[in-house]
């Protein structure tokens, strides 16, 4: 790379790069739902009635495919924007714990058990409010709730807040939301979050342990040849942590970790790293190679893609010392501050005894590091990007 030239990854770049970080299962929902918005949206379609979760059609004429249709279609864009990224971090943090198998499995029951529950609300309301069994809903956000239940309950948090305005006990929480998104939205389906909310509470409790995987048959799918090549990639979670742990959970001042924080969490973070993925200027006017400020002033830490265990960072810029200044990469070399002439070469970070004269953040390390990039790589491409974020994550995705 020329001295006065910072090359910043495409938009595509960044995007698969996110996209390979996350596990398969959350990704494969995600761009499904996504997919399904942009071609409605390419074609014209907007007619839903033949793909809606509608309890009259299930029952009656045995379209049975409409619990699982009708999840991965949305209403609109804010529809789909904000199930979409709220989803991802809870989804993804599910999914680590129990396994991309046991997890797949688990979404789908999540959309049985909503759909029957669902069913039997809508007839048994029918006595008083006979149209309900006809009414369309579409949407993630049954599963959302059920998730929303499962993460509460695996926290162990005595309370939670509620967008930061007051707090409620804990179990009291999911049922505190359902009640304040219908008085939001009235228009969102009662009966869609109301089954989902209980479905997480059937599955935190036990209730459908006797419809769930056992482990030898979890060991069974996950080693047949057909799901081999699935298995083999990174983003395959083999068995998980066990349903016994704790969902990680995104810490927020105002409500000291919660769903919503799970939720806020990811609208704020996606937001700062779909910023991020747009293109950097450089300014090079003065002839300085020094990448010009911190990548968090620019959108936030930015997503990256996986790292293979036990690769070094790609080669990082350096100026050459001849310039009579100090390199400005933050290296310096063991002989008293002077690179060595095996070191002074451009692009290259030095990681042979050098002593960095600038220390990479902690903060910006754990962030990485959490991206599953290893730490000792981390170090080396922050510092090598002079400590920017946004270019250590284009060093460490690219190699």
């Amino acid at each position: 790379m020329p001295a006065n030239v910072v090359q910043e990854a495409s938009l595509t770049t960044r995007v698969t790069s996110w996209l390979s970080s996350q596990p398969i299962i959350t990704c494969c929902i995600l761009i499904t739902c996504v997919a399904s918005y942009v071609v409605g949206i390419l074609t014209g379609f907007d007619d839903y009635k033949d793909l809606c979760m509608a309890p009259f059609y299930v029952v009656e004429q045995w379209e049975v495919y409409r619990p699982f249709s009708s999840i991965l279609i949305h209403s609109g864009l804010l529809h789909i924007a904000f199930n979409m990224l709220s989803f991802v971090p809870m989804g993804a943090g599910l999914e680590r714990i129990l396994g991309s198998v046991r997890y797949a499995y688990a979404v789908l029951l999540f959309a049985v058990t909503n759909a029957i529950l669902h069913t039997g609300a809508a007839y048994a309301a029918a006595i008083k409010f006979p149209d309900l069994v006809y009414q369309c809903s579409v949407g993630f956000s049954g599963i959302l709730f059920a998730m929303i239940v499962v993460e509460t309950n695996m926290s162990g948090v005595q309370s939670r807040s509620i967008f930061g305005l007051f707090t409620v006990p804990a179990k009291w929480y999911p049922w505190a939301l359902l009640v304040v998104f219908q008085v939001l939205m009235p228009n969102v389906s009662l009966l869609g979050h109301l089954s989902g909310l209980l479905s997480g509470l059937a599955f935190s409790y036990g209730w459908l342990n006797w419809a769930m995987l056992g482990s030898s048959t979890i060991s069974t799918i996950e080693s047949s040849s057909v799901l081999a090549p699935l298995v083999r990639r990174s983003q395959f979670i083999v068995g998980g942590s066990g349903p016994g742990s704790s969902l990680p959970i995104t810490n927020s001042e105002s409500s000291g970790g919660s769903s919503w924080g799970s939720l806020s969490g990811g609208l704020s973070g996606m937001w700062r790293r779909m910023q991020g993925w747009a293109p950097v200027q450089a300014a090079s006017t003065d002839g300085s190679t020094q990448f010009p400020g911190r990548g968090r002033t620019l959108g936030g830490p930015l997503p990256g893609g996986t790292l293979g265990r036990g690769q070094a960072p790609p080669p990082g810029r350096r100026e050459s010392a001849t310039n009579g200044g100090p390199p400005r990469s933050g290296h310096t070399g063991g002989n008293g501050g002077r690179q060595s002439p095996a070191q002074s070469g451009p692009g290259r970070p030095d990681t042979n005894g050098a002593v960095p004269s600038q220390k990479a953040d902690a903060q910006d390390v754990a962030q990485l590091v959490s991206m599953g990039f290893e730490e000792g790589a981390v170090r080396s491409a922050l510092v090598a990007a002079n400590g920017d974020v946004g270019l250590a994550v284009e060093f460490l995705s690219s190699s």
